[in-house]
């Protein structure tokens, strides 16, 4: 999923960028390369050197390429053309022929081999291919922010990945200033996380989304009297809250500006929530 994340959302491979004794050798990332190029991307200039002086495994190599695979649709009709990756690498023969055509690329043309030509078969036309960069885990984790801060409905890939930073990640440092989309603040409240909220009705709409109900806050009519047992709306009531809950609905709501004025736009709805509180 990991892995996934930063394809689909930076076009880019997550790898620690220490050096490791251990990290794979050339025609491991040179045939990793290749397999890219299979489908339709190349790593950067600057992945590639990456990831051939860093500690990434191989594994992570071909799980990363069955992430491209499936998104592209090759997942059933792909031909790779090592079979074997990562154990089966392209051999010497074509190592040397490879590398200079992946600088030649690299260059745009302008740097060439001085003694080996470049063999039509590795001769790769520019701006042919989609490039891989390569991000830090700092980088990776900043993902994150990015998601909380849009301003349009989550999309469902979007909201598995919000799920996967909230289960794998201390994402407290990456919350931003602002959530604009109240469902993602909804989402990120529920979990329990101190998110930015600006007005009691974003405190509200929290409370709302943790009892089940629409955070959209549509009318309720004014001859229903909402309090006790009169409360008959059963669409709008909120479900009692544990006292951890109350604390943490009271702590956001402590946070915003002037809250009496603001819930007089719903009072309906906090006389009944202020009951439980």
């Amino acid at each position: 999923m990991k892995q996934k994340i930063a394809f689909l959302k930076k076009k880019a491979i997550v790898a620690n960028l220490s050096k490791s004794e251990s990290s794979p050798n050339l025609p491991v990332i040179l045939t990793f390369n290749a397999e890219l190029m299979n489908l339709g991307f190349i790593l950067s200039e600057n992945a590639y050197n990456a990831l051939l002086s860093s500690d990434v495994k191989k594994e992570v190599l071909s799980d990363y390429l069955k992430i491209i695979k499936i998104s592209v649709g090759a997942d059933k009709n792909y031909t790779p053309m090592y079979k074997g990756f990562p154990a089966e690498v392209m051999d010497k023969s074509h190592l040397e022929l490879y590398f200079n055509a992946i600088f030649h690329y690299w260059s745009n043309g302008e740097w060439s081999p001085t003694s080996v030509e470049i063999n039509r078969e590795f001769a790769f036309p520019t701006k042919e291919f989609q490039e891989i960069g390569i991000i830090s885990e700092e980088e990776f984790n900043k993902i994150f922010t990015d998601i909380c801060s849009a301003k349009t409905a989550l999309t469902p890939f979007d909201k598995d990945a919000l799920e996967w930073f909230c289960s794998n990640v201390a994402v407290e440092k990456y919350l931003p200033s602002e959530i604009p989309f109240k469902e993602t603040l909804c989402v990120l409240a529920q979990k329990g996380y101190d998110v930015p909220v600006k007005t009691a009705t974003d405190v509200l709409r929290i409370a709302t989304y943790m009892s089940g109900k629409d955070i959209s806050l549509p009318a309720i009519s004014k001859s229903k009297k909402i309090w006790g047992s009169a409360f008959v709306d059963k669409s709008q009531y909120f479900i009692k809250f544990t006292r951890k809950q109350r604390a943490y609905l009271l702590s956001l709501l402590e946070k915003t500006n002037d809250p009496a004025s603001d819930m007089k736009r719903y009072v309906y709805r906090w006389i009944r929530l202020g009951e439980i509180l």
